[in-house]
């Protein structure tokens, strides 16, 4: 062997791996055969080119020589469809010229036309080629210089920095075996220079192929064990065989013992193959993969069976999280669907699951969105500041993407159409590999029309919900004229679909506001009953405008003076909503949450849609409520009856006994009226209680309850107050009483006075 056959030997064998490599890669795609083939003419081309410059097969060095040739132009021709197509995804007409120049080569080496002669100098045989040339050298030398010219103009175009550097290296790749070939095509091609930039090019293809998502440094270590130990296998095997035979026939190692032996290795190891292989790749992916390694064959056991026995997105979505999480060991991911009324992505699950006060969200228009469709590849989030496309980015986005810690995102996409996205935060420790990176990408192809279905199905389902949730509702306030029943159904239903810490209803009277229902977990100052001015609120706004109106974050921007009171309170966001009829704003509606950006769209146009159910009922209750008002008011004091005592005391101790509050009741006696009212007249007497009535009502709080029980025995309600509050007002009452202030006296000075007594709920039970 001459010194010089040691470069194309070396040039062979430092593409085999690169070969394996890309053959090992799924899943394969069009432009992976195309370079698989060149790798082959490569590999083909320097191995010949081995053999021509050693000393072995001296009688066959012709037909060698034609398949050098042949397999140069095929590898030639090879390379221009890989970085055509890898330009332009076509072949185009470069690639149809060489085949045809390679087919013209191969059938004249096969009639014997190549070479067409031998000369000899100084004992060095050289081909003679003559119009062979053509094909051979000149073809190729025209291809190489177009291949340049494309490869330039597309770098100029390329917005892509990942793009541009795999252009780089095709670039550097193409200049440097063009020149090397020429080059030996000189005088001095007697040396190896074409091998040469074979052994570089092979260094440049394997660097380029890990760096830029062919496969990375531990798939082809971790490849390179598991074919190693099965080449050691298969030549232990081979060595037992070769010593079974010549041992027991007694004879010695020759050329038929080791064909032999050759041949039933080869029937051994078909037997045991699989199972060997597969017992040797598990066990070496879990040296490498540690403790991730049951996670993702728990995760791949979840995409080949598990999936296909979820019911709901739920379920499909959480597990799937949970699994994927713990194999790549990221602080957090998201899966991000559309919302079905603007469209935008938002984050529908996070595992682990974390409370967003800002709900995570990528625009349906957003250049992201567009870019993750047109590519159908994950994006590195460090790309939006290095690509011009993404300068339209809002920067809200771009803070949200930032201080959330994601680095990639990767496409949900089904039958063309983008179903939802990826998202993957940084690693805890550490960073993503490219095999992690190739993981989720296949995982992402396999489940995104999985996801789709059960998403549409989900939204489906949640629309009966919605539905039926309004019909239920309206039932409540077609079948109702009391305004509590109907606000607490009301209330009820829409905490099963959205999130609810404060909602309130206003209805307008005059230029005032009456707080006419509630609903809290965060307290109030003001109670049932109140009234405030509607200058300067958000229903003075919606009563001109007739439209909802949306406060997201109270913290960053809130438009009325009643938003501080929220603030204080820790409410967040606010979503205010018309109460219309007939055309007119009767009222508001209101729904507020401690977290910002609480309500999605869809959710909006769910409470519209509820609001207007709401509107005629309350209008209804209005009217009734005229009425029904005049039933229950006593006459002679103006003080509710004995009858509507009844019923309130039922209903304020229900509503208290659900909101854990306290309620406490007064009873009032007034001594000696027998005496009076026989004194005086039964005129007087009357004319006594209506003054008492009076009296008692103006020492009571707008949300307190005061009736005539009966004769000369008055009731008091007290909601939201403990006995010792109340003991406060009653004595207030009695002392105003005992002191005659406001009451007529009679001529013999008879002093009118008041026995009270309280019981509170619900220490002192019913």
């Amino acid at each position: 062997m001459n010194i010089y056959s040691i470069l194309p030997l070396i040039a062979t064998v430092a593409f085999i791996p690169l070969l394996i490599i890309v053959l090992s890669n799924k899943p394969w795609g069009k432009q992976h055969l195309i370079f698989s083939l060149y790798l082959t003419a490569d590999i083909i081309w320097s191995f010949s080119s081995f053999l021509m410059r050693s000393d072995y097969f001296i009688d066959y060095k012709v037909i060698i020589f034609r398949v050098v040739v042949c397999s140069l132009l095929w590898l030639v021709v090879q390379w221009f469809y890989f970085v055509h197509y890898f330009i332009h995804k076509s072949a185009g007409w470069g690639t149809y010229l060489g085949y045809a120049c390679l087919i013209t080569v191969i059938i004249g080496s096969v009639l014997g036309y190549i070479p067409q002669g031998l000369t000899t100098t100084d004992g060095l045989v050289t081909p003679v080629l003559g119009l062979w040339n053509i094909p051979i050298v000149f073809i190729p030398n025209i291809l190489a210089i177009v291949l340049v010219v494309h490869l330039v103009r597309r770098y100029r175009k390329s917005l892509d920095p990942m793009e541009r550097n795999r252009i780089i290296y095709l670039s550097i790749t193409v200049v440097l075996f063009w020149i090397l070939s020429v080059i030996h095509t000189t005088p001095i091609g007697e040396y190896p220079t074409a091998q040469i930039g074979q052994c570089i090019n092979a260094a440049l293809l394997t660097y380029a192929t890990l760096k830029f998502r062919i496969m990375d440094m531990k798939f082809l270590f971790r490849r390179s064990v598991i074919y190693t130990a099965m080449i050691l296998i298969c030549l232990c095997i081979f060595t037992a065989w070769l010593a079974i035979i010549s041992l027991g026939f007694t004879l010695g190692i020759n050329i038929g013992i080791a064909l032999g032996a050759a041949l039933l290795t080869g029937i051994t190891v078909s037997f045991f193959w699989t199972t060997v292989y597969s017992f040797i790749n598990t066990k070496v992916e879990s040296m490498m993969y540690g403790v991730s390694f049951d996670y993702r064959q728990s995760l791949s056991d979840y995409i080949r069976r598990g999936i296909t026995r979820v019911f709901t997105l739920d379920e499909l979505c959480k597990q799937l999280l949970s699994i994927l999480s713990k194999v790549l060991n990221s602080k957090h991911i998201y899966i991000l669907l559309p919302d079905l009324g603007d469209k935008d992505f938002s984050a529908k699950y996070i595992e682990p699951y974390i409370k967003l006060e800002t709900p995570f969200i990528v625009r349906n228009q957003s250049p992201i969105a567009k870019w993750l469709v047109r590519e159908n590849r994950y994006l590195f989030t460090q790309n939006l500041d290095l690509i011009p496309e993404f300068q339209g980015l809002w920067q809200k986005e771009k803070d949200q993407i930032k201080n959330l810690e994601i680095e990639i995102l990767f496409p949900l996409i089904s039958r063309g159409n983008l179903v939802g996205i990826l998202a993957i935060s940084k690693k805890a420790s550490g960073k993503y590999s490219l095999d992690e990176t190739n993981l989720v990408e296949n995982l992402s192809s396999q489940i995104a029309i999985s996801i789709e279905k059960e998403y549409i199905q989900a939204e489906l389902r949640k629309n009966e919900q919605e539905l039926s949730l309004i019909n239920r509702l309206a039932a409540v306030i077609t079948s109702s004229l009391n305004l509590n029943e109907i606000y607490d159904a009301f209330v009820a239903g829409l905490r099963e679909v959205i999130e609810l810490d404060f909602t309130a209803v206003f209805m307008v009277e005059e230029k005032e506001l009456i707080l006419t229902a509630l609903y809290t977990d965060v307290g109030w100052t003001s109670h049932v009953g109140s009234r405030v001015p509607t200058k300067g609120t958000a229903t003075e706004w919606i009563m001109k405008s007739k439209k909802y109106l949306y406060e997201p974050d109270l913290e960053h921007d809130r438009m009325f003076y009643t938003g501080e009171e929220y603030l204080n309170r820790g409410i967040r966001s606010v979503l205010y909503l018309p109460l219309i009829t007939k055309g007119e704003v009767i009222g508001s509606l209101i729904a507020a949450s401690k977290r910002k950006n609480a309500y999605t769209n869809q959710q909006i146009q769910l409470m519209e849609r509820l609001a207007v159910q709401v509107s005629t009922s309350i209008a209804n209750v209005q009217l009734y409520a005229k009425a029904e008002q005049r039933a229950r008011i006593d006459e002679l004091t103006g003080l509710f009856n004995r009858r509507h005592f009844d019923e309130s005391l039922t209903q304020e101790v229900n509503r208290h006994s659900r909101y854990g509050s306290m309620l406490t009741i007064a009873f009032l006696d007034l001594d000696n009226f027998k005496n009076y009212n026989d004194t005086m007249g039964h005129t007087a007497g009357d004319r006594l209680l209506s003054q008492i009535g009076r009296l008692i009502k103006s020492s009571l709080r707008n949300i307190d309850l005061a009736f005539r029980y009966g004769g000369d025995e008055f009731a008091i309600i007290m909601p939201h107050t403990a006995v010792e509050d109340a003991q406060v007002v009653s004595e207030r009452i009695r002392l105003r009483i005992g002191s005659n202030n406001g009451i007529e006296k009679a001529e013999n000075k008879i002093l009118i006075t008041a026995s009270i007594g309280l019981a509170c709920w619900p220490s002192d039970g019913l």
